[in-house]
């Protein structure tokens, strides 16, 4: 049995405002090919589907484009869990129609735990996979007045861990023969993420992360989604994030994405399978005829460019001087960063700061480091303000 592992394809993300629906297309067409081509049999998609809680039309239209476009394929089954930029109700709306097409869709949990479970059998072996979405705070504890933020952490850690076990468990009831893969949408410890990567911090107090022992040991394999970056969780085969397989901005423009093809046999194997590049990500630096120089190598390629100036006189027209490049519509030079013209502007008695390379977090602390509040105060409003993007950012507008 044969069986891919991918997460965080972030439908409809723009890049720093680019639509990217053609890179899209293509890597669901090179998808579609794969799965044909590697007579892969079960799809594993852990969560971030969309980019945002309310996608575009195009982005849903593509996504039921090609969950049809499988029923045409070996995979006799998909199953896809809900992660945090999801609206657990949008992806939940269709769930029973799916069905009908063998995509089994977990936007959040139920009360029915058997819900999360899913079963296949091929001719020789028994998969059962325990669909775990995103857990929310509000799926793993009760607010109780006055609790401490470690109070808060710890009912969190407990309560995914009692949920992993419990759903381990039953599922190990139900189907005793059978491989356990589980699912799950959140940050491990020692998981690598990049700068300015769009993760976010998913959970808030003093929870950095979660150790891998929340997960039951006798799972034959964790497809995990959150992380952008394909890596093991401490170096362990069978935890695994599948990274996201588009690059989410300029910090990602050197890492390979990937797929994850897990083969069932008598041992499990997994390998990793590099997603092609639809649309190149370059970082220029350099003076005027380094920049130029590098834009003209390009050639006819298609890619996303940022350009950073490092000369030493000011070129206000930068941009104009490199707009001819961006003429064909091939290279798209999306930022320009021209710090000689900074400094001189603000007489180096300011600090620039651009909004598309700072936090919401960063920004409010930033200014609470202006006032006269004393640093306990500043540490406590931090943290409020840390739970109310949070609560922002979760606020799944399609259930009301």
């Amino acid at each position: 049995m044969r069986i891919i592992h991918t997460s965080d394809w972030h439908i409809g993300h723009l890049f720093n405002g680019r639509k990217r629906y053609d890179e899209f297309e293509k890597f669901f067409n090179w998808m579609t090919n794969t799965i044909n081509e590697l007579k892969v049999e079960v799809l594993i998609v852990s969560g971030d589907i969309f980019d945002t809680t309310s996608p575009s039309n195009k982005a849903q239209e593509m996504y039921y484009n090609f969950l049809k476009s499988l029923t045409d394929t070996s995979c006799k089954m998909i199953v896809i869990s809900g992660g945090n930029h999801d609206s657990p109700t949008f992806l939940d709306a269709p769930k029973e129609v799916l069905k009908h097409l063998n995509v089994f869709v977990n936007g959040s949990i139920t009360q029915n735990i058997d819900d999360q479970i899913v079963n296949y059998k091929s001719e020789e072996l028994e998969l059962t996979i325990c669909n775990v979405p995103y857990l929310r705070d509000r799926d793993l504890r009760s607010n109780e007045f006055g609790e401490s933020d470690d109070e808060k952490g710890q009912k969190i850690v407990k309560g995914i861990k009692n949920h992993y076990q419990l759903i381990y468990n039953r599922a190990k009831e139900l189907y005793p023969e059978s491989k356990i893969f589980m699912t799950g949408h959140l940050f491990c410890l020692g998981g690598k993420i990049l700068e300015g990567d769009g993760v976010r911090d998913i959970y808030v107090g003093s929870i950095a992360g979660f150790d891998s022992s929340i997960f039951p040991s006798e799972a034959d394999y964790i497809a995990l989604g959150h992380l952008h970056s394909s890596q093991k969780v401490g170096g362990n085969e069978k935890i695994r994030y599948s990274g996201s397989p588009l690059p989410m901005n300029f910090s990602e423009s050197n890492i390979r994405k990937k797929i994850l093809v897990i083969d069932i046999n008598q041992e499990m194997t997994i390998d990793e399978i590099s997603v092609p590049i639809f649309k190149e990500i370059h970082r220029l630096r350099g003076d005027i005829t380094e920049l130029i120089s590098r834009l003209d190598s390009f050639g006819e390629n298609d890619c996303f460019v940022e350009v950073e100036y490092t000369g030493d006189g000011s070129i206000s027209d930068l941009r104009l001087a490199l707009d001819k490049f961006s003429l064909d519509g091939k290279i798209d030079i999306v930022k320009i960063i021209n710090k000689a013209f900074i400094s001189d502007f603000n007489s180096n008695t300011l600090e620039f700061v651009s909004l598309e390379d700072i936090t919401e977090e960063e920004l409010f602390c930033r200014y609470i480091d202006e006032t006269d509040m004393s640093e306990d105060r500043k540490a406590k409003m931090r943290v409020l303000f840390t739970d109310v993007v949070k609560a922002v950012n979760e606020n799944d507008l399609n259930a009301e």
